[in-house]
């Protein structure tokens, strides 16, 4: 038997979304699977055309006495030995996959009590974290037995930071739901743009994600007069959770430019993946990130990509080749790649042409289940 071990599955963010698709790729290897949970949205009986397979789910209590909240930071302690441990008993996994360091404490008690076999879904750059707080992440990593790394660039930085086997370390990147690609992609653009915005003559940008620091929002705010002087209709939208400190920063920069209405703060929507779609352009000015997921949705709909060239991403899209990949000392670059998105329709046409079929030959769910099931054989091999 396979086990998932999720916090959260299905729900708005990456990795909970990307927690799906994994449970849908174990599956396919082991329909009798085990799904450990804290929270999840409604899970689909099939996605992309594979059913969504697993015999047996154990929820772990969101409160002591059925009421109360309790601190996730404590669960481990407060909710997970007293409630769940006793349903795991009967069961004994050949392997458990661990959604992200996000589900480590929800993972931890049961490794010390149990011990099984865990494999680290590692969804997260060393870049994210300070520090003074490596070594406590590294401490983590004693609680597993093998590691798989959605980018392959993010697997070679941490075995310089850990101590690692770089033998049991996997590369395997996520994958989007193809489906709701299909079913948007029937649409016009155009079409799916008046009904989101009320008409089409805008250059929508959107850039999606929690509208934090490290996603590097600001770096299109405090430039958004350059970007606006050369694309006279640009607007920008900003769509997911929301820190209010930083919002309040960038919201203080936009009306001292007087720019207030170029941009729009939208929290999370269940149709992000419609924005994307509509959008001229998708930004991702991010500081640090594994894998984004965003990426992975612009390829399969042929939206533009501008990028920084942190982490994963080069690994997704090539500058020029498939998308346009700027430094972060070099942000004249990620202005001049917007302009070129809205001057060049030849150009933008041959990128998002060649993106697209980057993600059906590389990053595909067909592809996303083999490499599961390849790592699957390769460690049982052991």
């Amino acid at each position: 038997m396979l086990t998932l071990v999720a916090k959260n599955i299905g729900q708005g963010n990456g990795a909970s979304l990307s927690a799906l698709d994994v449970l849908i790729s174990l599956g396919q290897i082991d329909p009798e699977m085990a799904l450990i949970y804290l929270y999840k949205n409604d899970i689909p009986n099939e996605l992309d055309g594979k059913k969504v397979l697993y015999s047996q789910s154990y929820l772990s209590p969101r409160s002591i006495d059925g009421t109360s909240k309790f601190d996730l930071k404590k669960v481990s302690n407060i909710v997970v030995k007293p409630f769940l441990m006793n349903k795991l008993k009967n069961i004994s996994p050949r392997m458990s996959f661990v959604n992200s360091m996000g589900s480590h404490s929800l993972w931890k008690p049961i490794k010390e009590k149990y011990n099984w076999s865990g494999t680290l879904i590692v969804r997260e750059s060393p870049d994210l974290y300070k520090s003074s707080s490596i070594a406590s992440i590294l401490n983590r990593f004693n609680y597993y037995d093998y590691f798989i790394f959605v980018s392959d660039l993010v697997r070679k930085k941490w075995l310089k930071f850990s101590e690692i086997d770089a033998a049991k370390s996997f590369y395997i990147p996520n994958c989007v739901w193809e489906k709701r690609v299909g079913e948007i992609s029937q649409n016009s653009k155009s079409n799916v743009k008046k009904k989101l915005f009320g008409n089409d003559d805008q250059f929508i940008a959107i850039c999606t994600g929690e509208v934090k620091y490290r996603k590097g929002q600001d770096l299109i705010i405090e430039n958004l007069k350059l970007i606006c002087d050369l694309i006279p209709n640009f607007k920008l939208l900003l769509l997911g959770r929301q820190n209010q400190a930083f919002i309040k920063e960038l919201k203080s920069v936009l009306k001292n430019m007087d720019l207030e209405k170029r941009v729009e703060f939208i929290l999370h929507q269940p149709n992000a993946i419609e924005y994307i779609y509509a959008a001229d352009v998708l930004l991702q000015p991010s500081r640090s990130e594994a894998l984004p997921r965003t990426i992975l949705e612009a390829m399969a709909l042929k939206t533009p990509i501008v990028a920084s060239d942190v982490d994963g991403i080069p690994e997704l899209v090539d500058n020029n080749g498939s998308a346009i990949l700027f430094s972060l000392s070099n942000i004249d670059k990620m202005i001049e790649g917007i302009n070129t998105i809205y001057s060049n329709h030849s150009f933008r046409n041959q990128i998002t042409e060649n993106a697209h079929k980057r993600y059906w030959n590389n990053f595909s769910r067909e592809n996303h289940i083999q490499n599961y099931s390849e790592f699957i054989k390769q460690i049982s091999n052991v």
